[in-house]
């Protein structure tokens, strides 16, 4: 790959090292970005992939945000990302120094202790450097989103000034959690009632520095943290909760939060980022109590710590609708950490299961200690003590790959960042609609009377907030993945969603619905919408556009979307062996079913669709559903259940190329995913994987949908498996295959 890279600025500049990675996706791309930065890229392929140095962290940082973000006046004439102050509650992840000033055990003002901060001084941070609400302060900062500061001082701190007053400060408290029970029991620490008292008086001090008009114009627009959780889930319910179900437990905790959330949004604050727990389970500590002999990722943590977080994601979006003018937004860090530890030579650190400090698998707070030695090299551990991730990791989290996940920082300037892909990209997609099957489906069947349906653990265990949302995966599926690498948006919502908003239409959603087909019978007998009934409820969302954004603008949205197809796995892999339809032959029933979707594509196209990618089926055969069905004792691949796909592939293609040549404007197009998917299975290792057998869930051989739920557990890493469940891939196989797909 080509690339040339010219760096232009007015101060010194960091070295630009072909080993960042961050993706900017456009076709034919010229990125310009000028202020006290400008990269200018050119090449041939749309995807460029820039990833944090180690040696030089922050440089690096402010160089990314400036690339990213624009500059500091660009974003002012946008009115993007301008937050006047930051705000940070909770525990020793945000907590910048207040313990210090608590008569509790649980502090951090000794070194080794800071020995990467600020001239290598200990501050009451849990870290060797940054904590993470320091580090998004000085990405704001940055980013010209921010005024004066490039760290969060604790409120506590008897030196603050009046000018930290404007810009924020942090009442987070090491120790502290959503119980009062936890914050007791660390010792004197400040409960999350104390902060927000704390924050009332903090009110009335910015007052008499700003007035009351200007007191309230930065508090309802500044930005709020919270990271509260983590010790309620890893110490609390494991000591003094230990009898309670989890699940009423988690309940408990939701309802202190919300609580506190409504405590804040009274006294002002309206823009909230509600962070996830850490994989709690894979902290040194948790290693070290419940990992056994060999000290792996207690999975019993880590499971609990999944069930908070998809309670609390669930959570915000119920009381965001309930207080008006808020922006309740969960922040998952449990992905990204769980990624890097997962993969942490891949992120360029060298230890996942150790913290620094001293043997690193117990000590933190009082125990690490300057009488006991830590490593010569922070940077490439992930955790700093046995409970608090390095400044490195810290860092990596913001700006990571991650599997493909939209970093902490994109969500800030979310809205303008994918503006910027759009302008650049030759592709001029303002939104995108899928239809089908259960390749595509984001959760329609969530809200059918049907047992097809996957709105339940395992499922969605690596998607954000580790939720079940009814897709058919660990994680995203194919419509989500190309809505972000388009630059439309990060996920594809359902478009039965009781919580769909006009906003939403605007950019795309999804019809499909798991098990249906071009047959009618398929979607009949499994419960599905049929592709007639997907085509009415986009009528109906034509409407909804109309009403929302006028005529014109919906036909602008309507005639230059992408639309997305994937219909035939179903008919073939399930509908063509019953009783109705086995005895036509093969080839006739194909026929059958590619005169239906040439249908199905007319009326898209009559309805004002012109931009269509129309998906091949998977590779049946080598299912790990057909391999146990129809492959043998060795459960090898079909090949006749693999040339079954193939004729309908052939035949789906010609019928795709030949509507491209009748339909004026049209832009149709075949997209082989069959290929695709077979190179993974016959080429596994070349792509990372290990098992093209067997599904992750359960034994693999038989498991999906509601046998998948009843099934005893699922492997410890989707993303060495193809396949997720027994008719599924994996999210981080549909990435491999998203991105050979995608036009280059």
């Amino acid at each position: 790959m080509a690339l040339r890279y010219q760096l232009h600025v007015k101060s010194t500049a960091p070295e630009f090292s072909p080993n960042f990675y961050h993706l900017i996706k456009q076709e034919q791309y010229n990125v310009i970005v000028t202020s006290s930065a400008v990269l200018i890229a050119e090449g041939e392929r749309r995807r460029v992939r820039v990833k944090m140095y180690e040696m030089l962290r922050e440089r690096v940082v402010r160089f990314i945000v400036l690339v990213l973000l624009g500059s500091k006046v660009a974003m002012r004439a946008e009115g993007v990302g301008q937050y006047p102050a930051l705000f940070a509650f909770g525990d020793s992840i945000l907590d910048t120094g207040n313990n210090n000033l608590l008569a509790t055990v649980t502090k951090s003002n000794f070194p080794p202790y800071g020995r990467d901060f600020n001239g290598g001084r200990p501050t009451g941070r849990f870290g060797n450097g940054r904590v993470l609400s320091d580090i998004i302060e000085l990405v704001l900062y940055e980013a010209g989103a921010l005024g004066i500061k490039d760290i969060l001082p604790a409120y506590l701190d008897p030196s603050l000034s009046n000018e930290d007053l404007v810009t924020g400060v942090c009442f987070a408290s090491a120790g502290s959690g959503l119980d009062d029970a936890t914050a007791r029991a660390q010792g004197g620490v400040l409960t999350m009632s104390a902060q927000l008292e704390n924050f009332r008086a903090y009110i009335g001090r910015l007052k008499s520095v700003v007035g009351e008009a200007g007191a309230n114009s930065i508090i309802s627009n500044a930005l709020f943290l919270i990271s509260a959780g983590n010790n309620d889930v890893a110490f609390t319910f494991n000591t003094l909760k230990i009898a309670m179900p989890f699940p009423l437990y988690t309940n408990q905790l939701i309802g202190w939060n919300n609580a506190f959330l409504q405590g804040l949004y009274q006294l002002g604050a309206r823009k909230v980022w509600a962070l996830s727990t850490l994989p709690l389970g894979c902290l040194p500590a948790g290693r070290t109590t419940a990992g056994g002999p060999l000290r792996v990722c207690a999975e019993a943590a880590n499971g609990e710590a999944r069930i908070f977080n998809a309670q609390l994601a669930s959570s915000l979006q119920s009381l965001q609708s309930t207080l008006p003018g808020s922006s309740l937004r969960f922040i998952d860090v449990f992905t990204p950490f769980l990624n890097i530890i997962q993969n942490p030579v891949a992120s360029g650190f060298v230890n996942a299961a150790n913290g620094c400090c001293g043997t690193g698998t117990y000590e933190v707070a009082e125990t690490c200690n300057m009488l006991v030695p830590s490593c010569p090299n922070p940077a490439s551990y992930v955790f700093w003590d046995a409970a608090h991730p390095s400044q490195a990791a810290y860092e990596r989290v913001l700006f990571c790959d991650c599997e493909k996940m939209v970093s902490v920082v994109a969500l800030v300037f979310l809205g303008t960042m994918f503006a910027l892909v759009a302008a650049t990209n030759g592709g001029q997609y303002p939104a995108l609609f899928a239809f089908g099957d259960s390749i595509l489906d984001t959760g329609n069947n969530n809200h059918l009377a049907t047992l097809t349906k996957s709105n339940f653990p395992p499922y969605g265990r690596d998607f954000i907030g580790g939720k079940p949302t009814g897709r058919f995966c660990d994680g995203k599926v194919p419509s989500d993945l190309i809505a972000g690498d388009l630059g439309i948006k990060g996920t594809l919502p359902a478009y039965l969603d009781p919580n769909l908003r006009n906003e939403d239409l605007s950019t795309g959603v999804s019809f499909a619905s798991g098990g249906t087909g071009n047959d009618d019978l398929t979607a009949q007998t499994q419960g599905a919408l049929s592709l007639s009934t997907q085509m009415k409820n986009f009528q109906e969302c034509i409407g909804r556009l109309r009403a929302f954004m006028g005529e014109e603008r919906a036909k602008y949205i309507i005639s230059n979307s992408l639309y997305l197809l994937s219909s035939g796995n179903n008919d073939i892999a399930l509908t063509y062996s019953s009783p109705l339809r086995s005895t036509i032959p093969f080839p006739l029933y194909a026929s059958q079913l590619v005169g239906w979707a040439s249908d199905f594509l007319k009326q898209l196209y009559d309805a004002g669709a012109r931009k269509v990618w129309v998906l091949s089926t998977l590779p049946l055969g080598c299912l790990p559903g057909g391999r146990t069905v129809a492959g043998g004792p060795l459960r090898l691949c079909s090949d006749t259940v693999n040339r079954e796909a193939q004729l309908f592939n052939d035949q789906l293609a010609s019928a795709v190329n030949s509507l491209q040549g009748t339909l004026s404007g049209s832009a149709f197009q075949f997209i082989d995913i069959y290929a695709a998917l077979l190179n993974i299975i016959q080429n596994p290792f070349s792509s990372g994987f290990l098992n093209v057998a067997n599904g992750c869930c359960g034994t693999g051989l038989v498991e999906i949908g509601e046998t998948c739920k009843l099934a005893l557990g699922s492997c410890p890493n989707p993303a060495a498996y193809v396949f997720w469940d027994a008719g599924h891939p994996t999210q981080r196989a549909y990435e491999v295959i998203v991105s050979s797909i995608l036009p280059k």
